[in-house]
């Protein structure tokens, strides 16, 4: 993770937690829970509930990145935030049956981790402030960001590779900003950090909405792909069907090259590129979603975010529109994700296994 990004999740977590009051009305909850279940008199709690559970709709997790989730993860806090923190709340109060004493208890424990956690964030705040200068705020304009995570079969380990994944997205950029008649030069690159090496880039709105779609419906192409190998090598395991195991690996190359195909005639569809007329356009593109596919196949990850709102913003605006749209399809491209990642990792154990 970068700096910056530790800078800005201390912030979210200020923002979200503090200004939305979450700790405070998981409290308010907790103590008609904890009166209910220590007296034979019950109180009503529905409003607290509600106050709640209209708070946490607002916490706003699709802001962050992949790293920043991944740290909200680790310090045990995600569930009670946001969409998760909403099913939370009705899993202890409705859906499980919990005995109203271990109910009140999972929603205190939940205050009291809120709090320790809030309380960490303002101390390393503090502390790196200290030390660190924080990072200049970036402006970014009618774009939104991309962090390619090299991991996996993806990784960079040496010079050759790191030519060689920087050709592929050169390529990839240059296909699809091509597509949208700009320069890849439209791609820029913001940053790049070390660990499982993570290139930052920029794209303007119409390039980013595109990768991000085309990264969905190739993601959905290799979930598949990843079941019709996970069979085979089932089947190779049982040392009875090789040639049953071989037809289907030759029907999982032939699903992704299909699949590729279809995605390329879609996206080409979607923006309008004339086959005829623009060949060369068409061309590009098709190479950039080949190279795109390959790389996420290979287990590489790419991490959309949306930059927060500029405070100037009206609602009306049509890039306030634009970064909403983004928002939603970002959110759902990292649930794919987070799919077809415990897929590869299953299967990972199956070969260790």
């Amino acid at each position: 993770m970068q700096v910056e990004e530790l800078f800005d999740l201390m912030s979210w977590i200020g923002l979200q937690i503090n200004d939305l009051e979450i700790i405070q009305k998981y409290r308010t909850l907790h103590k008609v829970l904890d009166h209910n279940a220590k007296n034979q008199q019950q109180q009503a709690f529905e409003e607290q509930k509600d106050s709640l559970i209209e708070a946490l709709s607002n916490v706003q997790t699709d802001q962050l990145s992949i790293g920043q989730l991944e740290i909200l993860e680790t310090l045990d806090i995600a569930k009670y935030l946001g969409k998760r923190g909403i099913d939370f709340i009705e899993e202890n109060l409705f859906r499980n049956a919990l005995d109203k004493v271990t109910a009140a208890n999972n929603i205190g424990a939940a205050a009291a981790k809120l709090e320790e956690v809030l309380q960490w964030s303002t101390d390393l705040r503090s502390k790196l402030d200290t030390v660190i200068a924080a990072p200049a705020i970036q402006e970014f304009h009618d774009q939104a960001i991309m962090r390619i995570h090299f991991t996996r079969e993806a990784q960079l380990s040496n010079v050759t590779e790191f030519k060689d994944w920087g050709k592929t997205w050169y390529d990839i950029g240059r296909g699809v900003s091509y597509a949208h008649g700009h320069a890849p030069e439209e791609v820029s690159i913001i940053g790049a950090s070390k660990g499982s090496i993570i290139l930052t880039l920029a794209a303007i709105y119409p390039v980013a909405k595109t990768i991000s779609m085309l990264v969905m419906d190739v993601l959905k192409l290799v979930e598949k792909v990843h079941q019709i190998r996970k069979t085979a090598e089932e089947v190779r395991a049982l040392r009875i069907a090789n040639d049953q195991a071989e037809a289907l690996v030759a029907k999982a190359d032939e699903a992704k090259q299909n699949g590729i195909q279809e995605i390329t005639d879609t996206c080409a569809q979607r923006l309008e590129i004339d086959p005829n007329g623009e060949g060369d356009k068409l061309n590009e593109l098709s190479n950039a979603i080949k190279l795109l596919a390959a790389f996420l196949d290979k287990g590489g990850e790419i991490d959309f975010v949306v930059p927060d709102e500029n405070e100037d913003a009206e609602a009306g605006d049509e890039n306030v529109q634009q970064r909403a749209e983004l928002r939603n399809l970002f959110s759902e491209v990292r649930q794919l994700e987070s799919e077809v990642r415990q897929l590869e990792d299953m299967r990972q154990e199956d070969d260790e296994g």
